[in-house]
């Protein structure tokens, strides 16, 4: 089978702008003024949508706190089978100045307590800091079953984002009694 190629001249007639034809399309100043209102939507949309994204991180970092303390509250439920035979506590130790925390295994008991080995660290995201930090650490003691110790008398947490005005911190709560987690604006 052949195919030949042959080639077609188009000739298009001119056609005479009508009244109806001429009212088809849009003018350069209504393309400017629709422009403007895009423009001006985002202008007033962009900066909502970033204080957004900064609560979102001081909330985000609140929930992994809050999280983080309640893991050193299932370990000492549950602690590892691999454990030194000295651990007598998991818990949280905090280092507000450089804003770090990390779930550590403790050993001793009373004012005696030492921290053995550091299970994980952790990093506040940028521009959320600590605002109430205790200078103790947060001990779940084994023999205690998930009940915290006795709490430091500065045992109240507290996050802080740095370029919110408005709504900018939020408080972690341990129970005492059951050391239940809960996080509060």
């Amino acid at each position: 089978m052949k195919i030949f190629s042959s080639q077609v001249s188009i000739v298009m007639a001119a056609t005479p702008i009508t009244a109806s034809a001429a009212g088809k399309g849009f003018t350069l100043i209504e393309l400017i003024i629709s422009m403007a209102i895009i423009v001006m939507l985002l202008g007033l949309g962009i900066p909502a949508f970033r204080r957004y994204g900064l609560r979102a991180d001081l909330e985000n970092a609140g929930v992994t706190l809050a999280t983080n303390i309640f893991r050193a509250r299932t370990l000492s439920l549950a602690p590892e089978a691999s454990k030194e035979g000295n651990i007598t506590a998991y818990g949280v130790a905090f280092d507000a100045l450089n804003n770090k925390y990390r779930i550590a295994r403790f050993s001793g008991e009373g004012a005696n307590v030492q921290e053995e080995s550091v299970v994980d660290q952790f990093l506040l995201p940028n521009q959320v800091a600590f605002s109430v930090a205790p200078a103790e650490p947060i001990l779940f003691p084994l023999a205690l079953q998930g009940e915290p110790a006795q709490l430091p008398a500065d045992s109240n947490l507290a996050l802080l984002h740095t370029r919110l005005a408005q709504n900018n911190s939020r408080t972690i709560n341990i129970n005492q009694v059951t050391g239940q987690v809960s996080l509060e604006e």
